[in-house]
């Protein structure tokens, strides 16, 4: 199984193209996930220009070193719609647009 063949068609079949923003935010946000242990990712859309992003953490300081991660020239920026802690752990919402 080709991923990244897989990823390329679906992007091109949704209009996508072939190496447009969509891409260098993918990276972004598998670097920012690299960075920051104990971030999840839990699902993410591709709208409008931006990815929106579901994600989960372990504690409200994993969602600020993720701000911190982002506070340098990235690349994209992060805008977090919402995070709910509860049950030991935080939901998080968030949006990434290209810098």
């Amino acid at each position: 199984v080709n991923l990244d063949a897989q990823l390329e068609q679906q992007w091109r079949q949704l209009g996508g193209g072939g190496s447009g923003g969509h891409r260098r935010l993918l990276e972004v946000l598998g670097q920012a996930l690299a960075a920051t242990p104990g971030l999840k990712l839990g699902g993410m859309q591709y709208r409008d220009g931006a990815l929106f992003l579901s994600l989960g953490a372990p504690d409200l300081q994993v969602l600020e070193r993720l701000r911190n991660w982002f506070a340098g020239a990235r690349g994209a920026t992060l805008d977090v719609q919402s995070a709910n802690a509860e049950s030991g752990s935080v939901q998080i919402r968030a949006r990434l647009d290209p810098a």
